[in-house]
């Protein structure tokens, strides 16, 4: 059987600052000062073979390091991501979905629609759930992404909540254009990887949405 991957977060997080619902219910069981001393090592069955969405984009969206142009409720509906809306044309064959402002990744870097696009640019390369919708170009267009289709295709925002999309960085891609490393825009970021087993984060505090919770 593979081994299953630890995760280890920064020993200098409190442990508001650990990613998952489940996590935190494991804190409860703890008494506060055990638990500000202590890192929690989660035990998951993922493997992380590096640092491409396409292969490992899953484990980087459960441990919120990285995120999607498009989220879900509670329902399991697409909601807002780091687009803030989206509309299709009145033919069904252009998208535009608006990003969010004043957002940056955790380089420093700002979100723009080239880098949203450069993203999805390289997953829709690659085998992965875009495979699914008749993409003919993703393009930016001053703060949107502008997606064209060949047909019509009323579900595209819901595979741009998939985990292969996930947006990453400008400086995650080397000159050939490979993800070398994760750099995302969600509450946590990377600190560590050692793959198959052990991904360590931290929190980051340029988050631009609700900040991680401290216990």
């Amino acid at each position: 059987m593979p081994l299953l991957p630890r995760f280890q977060p920064s020993r200098s997080l409190l442990p508001g600052s650990l990613v998952s619902c489940s996590l935190l219910l494991g804190l409860a069981l703890l008494p506060l000062s055990a638990a500000a001393d202590r890192p929690l090592s989660v035990v998951a069955p993922w493997e992380i073979t590096g640092a491409d969405p396409s292969t490992s984009g899953y484990v980087y969206a459960r441990m919120r390091v990285a995120e999607t142009l498009v989220d879900t409720d509670a329902d399991g509906q697409p909601a807002p991501g780091l687009a803030a809306s989206w509309q299709a044309s009145d033919d069904g064959l252009t998208w535009r979905f608006g990003l969010r402002e004043d957002i940056s990744f955790h380089d420093g870097s700002p979100l723009t629609a080239e880098a949203a696009t450069t993203s999805l640019q390289h997953a829709l390369a690659k085998p992965g759930i875009l495979d699914s919708a008749p993409i003919t170009a993703i393009e930016a267009e001053g703060n949107e992404v502008v997606i064209q289709l060949e047909t019509p295709f009323a579900l595209l925002p819901a595979l741009l909540a998939h985990s292969t999309t996930l947006i990453l960085a400008p400086g995650a891609f080397d000159d050939e254009g490979r993800i070398t490393q994760v750099i995302g825009t969600g509450p946590y970021q990377v600190e560590s990887v050692a793959p198959p087993q052990r991904l360590a984060v931290e929190r980051f505090d340029g988050y631009w949405g609700e900040a991680p919770g401290r216990r």
